[in-house]
């Protein structure tokens, strides 16, 4: 008989996911608990093992192709006397966590494209699904491409510069040059391009959406003279790197941040509008915004009060580097309460305001630091001076209140010592 496998319900809301590689073809024969295919779900890569063993009959969906919960994967023919699990029964097997063989989370590994694409089985760079995608769609060598992204990802903008140069290495030919050359950035295909919304840029925008239709939002913002936080950073940076941690401005705002939250316990709530209730959260755990080539991410920081500023260092690069190769765990972002977003660390811009991370009710905004004229005792120096912006939902916090949650922070980021001696 044939069974026919139904991508399964993988829990926190997820209703659809985007096929990044298959590890079976029509005809091979699989065992039960075999890896068969890496799914991009909105958050995270997760790999799918086949729940029966016997022969692929089929592959419903190609790689690069959408495919919903309950839509069917793979048809596999099997022995009549085999008792086949149902599809809800998968499901439920997927999410009890003492059972995490039938599904993990993963980074998608170098992959290899299938013969259609034109590259023959080559092992390629590092490139989310979309470029890879892309890569096919434009038939170019991932291999020859070098990557400008973090960490040496290809981005769909190395895709397309690679396409065009190529173009134009081809129409230039040795003998003279009758025409101006074209400059590399000058596309003559005048024709709109239409990139699908999915994965990771669809949640974005779902969840933006979300925001801006949902919460009131509103801004503060004010400056802060770190020079003194700057001084302590240089100081205990050497301390840190001989603990194992790279130190960055991040853990000092963090802890600024959760000691202020304490005394400002609706900052770090959200609003159930169906009960017309502010739930107040206990919990204090800090999202840290984080851009990657598929996007951006916000792993969480769980109980950010409880821990050293070394701890939270050492926890910001592990979370941060598996964002960045696209290794986060569905429960590494979840059940934040406070977002930080560090618009400075682009160091392209001085001032942005960052959007509130629905359903919480507030997101600081960093941003880049300068050199500026400051008083500091009746006397003007140049100080290292950063702006910081609050965005927060007006239907639970009022202005004055974000006003003065936003002074103390500054008051800690500008005399470090006074949150210090919280810890």
């Amino acid at each position: 008989m044939v069974y026919e496998f139904k991508f399964p319900d993988v829990g926190e809301g997820i209703a659809e996911g985007e096929i990044v590689r298959w590890h079976i073809k029509p005809k091979d024969v699989i065992k039960e608990d075999q890896l068969i295919v890496e799914v991009q779900t909105d958050k995270a890569v997760v790999e799918i093992s086949s729940p029966v063993g016997g022969k692929v009959a089929n592959l419903h969906y190609g790689e690069g192709e959408s495919l919903e919960v309950g839509s069917v994967m793979v048809s596999i023919e099997t022995s009549n006397h085999d008792e086949k699990p149902s599809n809800s029964e998968i499901s439920a097997e997927l999410n009890q966590a003492e059972k995490p063989q039938k599904l993990t989370e993963t980074a998608a590994p170098a992959q290899t494209i299938p013969k259609e694409g034109g590259y023959k089985g080559k092992h390629l760079p590092l490139a989310v699904p979309s470029v890879r995608k892309l890569a096919r769609e434009l038939k170019a060598d991932l291999t020859l491409i070098t990557g400008t992204g973090r960490g040496g990802r290809i981005t769909e903008q190395d895709v397309r510069a690679f396409v065009e140069n190529s173009q134009n290495e081809d129409e230039i030919k040795p003998a003279v040059v009758s025409e101006p050359i074209q400059p590399a950035w000058k596309s003559n295909d005048e024709r709109d391009e239409r990139v699908p919304l999915r994965g990771i840029r669809k949640q974005i925008a779902q969840n933006m959406m979300k925001s801006t239709s949902l919460a009131a939002l509103s801004t503060v913002l004010d400056d802060a003279n770190i020079s003194e936080l700057i001084s302590l950073k240089k100081k205990m940076s050497e301390k840190a790197a001989a603990r194992g941690a790279k130190l960055t401005y991040l853990p000092f705002i963090i802890k600024a941040v959760v000691t202020a939250l304490q005394d400002f316990p609706y900052l770090n709530s959200t609003i159930d509008t169906e009960a017309q209730e502010i739930v107040l959260k206990k919990r204090l755990n800090i999202g840290i915004a984080v851009d990657t080539p598929g996007g951006l991410m916000v792993p969480v920081i769980k109980h950010a009060n409880t821990k050293s500023i070394i701890q939270l260092a050492k926890e910001i690069t592990a979370l941060t580097e598996k964002a960045r190769n696209n290794q986060l765990k569905l429960g590494d972002m979840q059940d934040g309460t406070f977002t930080i977003s560090n618009i400075g660390a682009t160091k392209s811009v001085k001032y942005g305001t960052p959007i509130v991370n629905y359903p919480e009710v507030a997101i600081l905004g960093i941003n880049k630091i300068q050199k500026k004229p400051v008083v500091v005792d009746d006397q003007i120096v140049i100080g290292d001076v950063v702006g910081i912006g609050l965005a927060f939902d007006h239907q639970v916090i009022d202005g004055v209140m974000a006003a003065n949650f936003l002074q103390r922070v500054i008051d800690y980021l500008e005399q470090p010592d006074l949150f210090l001696l919280e810890i």
